[in-house]
């Protein structure tokens, strides 16, 4: 039980009573409407009487909820901004995995890879990012310094509350 009777013993301190525990409370505190004045005797004020749409604004009930609301949303939008950005690097380092293992296959003229069609396909068959959507973004020529193979995709890049952005990704790989 709590005591707001004058405590025997030191006040915030738990004490055994007759038949309860008995925690006995500092008075010195004030509460909203009381005050104690100079002789510690606490008195009912009278409470200030606000319009109804001030009020609302001087309520400082479910602050935290907002706070939490605006925070989380931003957080959210961040977390999925930052995952979003490394599917984008995934995409792009496998594009470059990709054209660097058919070029090196051109070079070597193994069977597989005999034909410009044969090394774009063994291109799409090494990429390992997002889908593509049913293109193949490889192209092969035999020019410049050797067996050139090179990709292009654009990336649909989608973070929410933020907005969708198109990002052109490329790729390109020689070996002589």
């Amino acid at each position: 039980m709590f005591s707001r009777g004058k405590c025997e013993h030191h006040p915030g301190g738990l004490h055994r009573g007759c038949r309860h525990l008995q925690l006995c409370a500092d008075l010195c505190r004030t509460d909203f409407g009381y005050r104690a004045d100079a002789d510690g005797v606490i008195r009912r004020e009278t409470e200030l009487t606000l319009k109804p749409v001030v009020r609302i604004f001087a309520c400082e009930a479910g602050a935290s909820a907002v706070e939490l609301g605006l925070i989380l949303t931003a957080f959210v939008s961040m977390l999925f901004g930052i995952i979003n950005v490394a599917l984008v690097l995934w995409t792009l380092g496998s594009l470059h995995y990709a054209a660097e293992n058919a070029a090196r296959c051109a070079s070597v003229a193994s069977t597989s890879c005999s034909t410009p069609t044969l090394i774009q396909s063994y291109a799409l068959n090494q990429y390992n990012g997002m889908s593509l959507g049913g293109t193949n973004p490889f192209t092969y020529s035999a020019t410049g310094c050797g067996h050139t193979v090179t990709a292009s995709y654009t990336y649909s890049l989608a973070i929410p509350l933020i907005g969708t952005y198109s990002l052109p990704l490329s790729a390109a790989a020689c070996f002589p």
